[in-house]
């Protein structure tokens, strides 16, 4: 158990890195749950299905996430509601006989402001999936050199927008998909301070 009694905010974030030995499908599902002073029913807080899951493309052999664009990142915030004594949380992977999960560099931060750039741009994809165009909407707390990158789930960088300096506040980029292949593809928005990855699939 956790003690978050006089928390003020708190985030739980992990990566975690997956590819299907065989069709997906949506039973095999990550799920993030929570529960507060041991109460006896636990609360999914976030649910990964199918497709949603994989950070790379199906391959038969067993799976080794060897670069860093096979991993993806997930924050969740929680409610006050849960900010007691005896908190806990725990990762329930259904598979099926499926390829293993990875899951690494697991944090939760306590009293981090929702607004700290160095932890999240809070990157936005709409709509996703899609055929033609995404608008990437993301936020920036103070000025800042942004590159946005798209990344087959091989590590292929597919296309890269020009760096450009921001002023702090909301922006969005318009990107044209029409002639990529269809698939999952990694968003990769980066600085000198941060970077983040979100995921993209085409129709």
């Amino acid at each position: 158990p956790i003690d978050l009694s006089g928390v003020g905010q708190m985030r739980l974030a992990f990566k975690y890195a997956f590819a299907s030995s065989t069709a997906v499908s949506s039973s095999t599902k990550l799920q993030i749950q929570v529960r507060k002073d041991c109460e006896s029913n636990w609360t999914t807080r976030l649910n990964l299905i199918g497709s949603n899951l994989e950070t790379a493309p199906q391959q038969s052999a067993p799976f080794e996430p060897q670069e860093e664009s096979l991993w993806m990142q997930e924050d969740i915030n929680l409610p006050s509601t849960y900010f007691t004594e005896d908190f806990q949380f725990r990762f329930v992977f259904t598979s099926e006989g499926n390829n293993r999960l990875f899951i690494d560099d697991v944090n939760v931060d306590v009293n981090a402001s929702v607004t700290d750039p160095s932890f999240t741009f809070r990157i936005t994809v709409q709509p996703n999936p899609t055929q033609e165009s995404v608008h990437v909407s993301f936020n920036l707390d103070q000025p800042q050199q942004i590159q946005l990158q798209l990344i087959d789930l091989t590590g292929k960088k597919v296309y890269e927008e020009p760096s450009v300096k921001l002023s702090a506040g909301a922006h969005g980029i318009d990107l044209n998909v029409s002639d990529l292949s269809k698939g999952v593809y990694l968003i990769r928005l980066s600085s000198d301070q941060a970077s983040e990855l979100k995921r993209l699939m085409v129709n």
